[in-house]
């Protein structure tokens, strides 16, 4: 059977994301349905200016550590309230654009996947102006869609839900060039779930994502021992954290530094009660299609805020009160997980929204077709 020979993947910035992930996850699919296929990943802005790169993912750390109210306005505002047609991004295209120009020139690839907006924007004014003629794959990795995504010209597109299709089908797009498969996860997290029963000792995941920024650091500090919890504390590459939950040598917490094998990351999340994290799209779709249990905590400003919504808003993550006092947290985690009902209850809402999700092979079935 003919497939594709090269695939290109297009995410953004070399900081550790959602976006590398989805584009690992969607390789993995690929290259499982054809062992010879060429998948390449390049981030546009390192192949652009490795400096500047560098530098601008330096400052947005700094922005959201530093400046969170600022930068959450600033994205809110310009990224998702701003949604007029067919708006133009100037600064990107001098940007970018030449450089985008000349990767797909030295690439030749077949097929063009995004999973950051920014080179589907380009991607989507090259496609309208007649100076690039491949296909172009959107991979959303958000619980949204935010307004610099090119869409219009786009020919495929992989969303996180029914609402999101829904979306776009407003906007004009065919429904058949959409499809739910929610936000893409690596093959090794799909598959059978654990039946997770009712235990003496219930085991907790603390998760601030890979970087390990945001209020796990806030949240960890007020952990107490109990006999009826076991936290695991995946530090990322925080290595201040770990090695302050480490000094602590309390048999109940256990600080994990960073696990880059996603068949180790299953195994734990197999033997998780629920888990406590921000609202970022890939760790949060992980949890989904586990079925665990999902606190939140503090968003991180921006994209993060607006997935919290979405979650909340669809009964995906589980309701406590507000500022995650540490003594209410643990007293409403195990009234949850005691409480057999509640559990099957929120499994069940849970399910019925993946239900609503088209197997990622469909996807591949489709690229086979173009």
């Amino acid at each position: 059977m003919f497939f594709v020979k090269k695939v290109l993947l297009l995410p953004f910035l070399q900081i550790s994301s959602g976006h590398h992930q989805v584009a690992d996850a969607i390789a993995a699919y690929l290259k499982k349905a054809d062992p010879f296929m060429q998948c390449k990943t390049v981030d546009l802005f390192h192949y652009t200016s490795k400096r500047l790169e560098k530098m601008t993912s330096a400052l947005y750390l700094w922005a959201i550590k530093m400046l969170p109210d600022f930068y959450s306005k600033i994205y809110i505002r310009n990224a998702y309230l701003n949604d007029k047609p067919d708006q133009s991004f100037l600064f990107y295209e001098k940007l970018f654009l030449k450089s985008m120009k000349k990767l797909l020139s030295e690439e030749n690839p077949d097929i063009v996947i995004c999973t950051h907006c920014l080179p589907s924007y380009l991607l989507n004014v090259l496609k309208n102006n007649g100076e690039f003629t491949g296909f172009v794959v959107n991979s959303y990795t958000d619980f949204f869609i935010n307004t610099v995504w090119g869409i219009k010209n786009i020919d495929l597109h992989i969303v996180p839900s029914v609402t999101h299709k829904r979306f776009l089908v407003e906007k004009q797009i065919d429904a058949a060039r959409v499809i739910v498969t929610g936000i893409p996860v690596h093959p090794t997290f799909i598959g059978q779930v654990p039946d997770r029963k009712r235990r003496a000792t219930f085991n907790i995941l603390i998760t601030g994502g890979n970087l390990g920024v945001g209020s796990i650091g806030d949240l960890c500090g007020k952990l107490i021992p109990s006999q009826k919890m076991k936290y695991f504390v995946l530090c990322g590459k925080n290595k201040t954290l770990f090695q302050k939950l480490k000094k602590l040598a309390s048999p109940s917490v256990v600080p994990l530094e960073y696990i880059e094998s996603r068949e180790q990351m299953n195994r734990l999340y197999d033997e998780m009660d629920l888990v406590v994290t921000k609202p970022g799209g890939v760790t949060i779709s992980e949890c989904l299609v586990k079925k665990l249990p999902i606190i939140l905590l503090r968003a991180l400003p921006g994209q993060e805020e607006i997935n919290e919504a979405f979650l909340r808003e669809n009964k995906l993550v589980l309701e406590l009160p507000s500022g995650l006092m540490i003594k209410s947290m643990e007293e409403e985690i195990i009234a949850f997980l005691e409480n057999d009902h509640l559990r099957n209850q929120h499994r069940e809402t849970v399910t019925a929204f993946l239900e609503k999700y088209e197997d990622f092979n469909r996807v591949v079935e489709y690229l086979y077709k173009r």
